[in-house]
């Protein structure tokens, strides 16, 4: 009951306009009480600083605690947290690929890319080309339009898949569709 009325605060359901102050203090109140996510959210709140003054080490205490708890946006935004200067954490790149990779399993897309990205320059783990290749693959077959360009760079160079460039085209034209623009560019190489 906690959670709902924070989110009635959020949208303004039965009053004049939003008011993230209230917002937030029924979030803390949720997420105190075990709530994941409340967690999640009052962590956004701490990361923007809507409703209460902006804390970054704040935001990934809830993040953190979100995660644990199961929530993928939450493993997401603290694998950014960690992989990211000047976010509430020193930069540890061994727990961003943790966080990025459990995120992944859990199906968040972008989590995909990004695991994707650390397979390929070793971020946080050792190069592998074929677990790159995995995770573009599956971020690519659920829309994921970073993950079909990085698909078809893959395709393309040979890394983690024999070399296809009739594969590279059909990914880089998927996600061009998408509206990528480096696969656009990517398409005028070819020609």
């Amino acid at each position: 009951a906690m959670y709902y009325l924070a989110v009635m605060y959020q949208e303004g359901r039965g009053m004049a306009s939003p008011n993230h102050e209230k917002e937030v203090e029924w979030l803390q109140k949720a997420a105190a009480a075990g709530h994941v996510t409340a967690m999640f959210n009052l962590a956004v709140s701490y990361d923007t600083g809507e409703g209460v003054k902006s804390d970054k080490g704040k935001a990934v205490y809830w993040y953190e605690k979100a995660a644990r708890g199961g929530d993928t946006d939450a493993m997401y935004n603290l694998a950014v947290s960690y992989d990211t200067e000047g976010e509430g954490v020193e930069v540890n790149h061994e727990k961003s690929f943790y966080w990025y990779e459990k995120a992944a399993q859990g199906g968040h897309l972008k989590a995909m890319y990004n695991l994707g990205i650390a397979y390929d320059i070793g971020e946080g783990t050792e190069v592998d080309y074929n677990k790159s290749f995995y995770w573009y693959q599956k971020g690519a077959d659920e829309g994921e339009p970073d993950c079909m360009y990085n698909l078809g760079v893959a395709y393309y160079n040979g890394e983690g898949t024999a070399r296809d460039r009739n594969k590279a085209r059909q990914w880089w034209q998927k996600a061009a569709a998408e509206g990528h623009q480096k696969a656009v560019e990517a398409l005028r190489s070819l020609r």
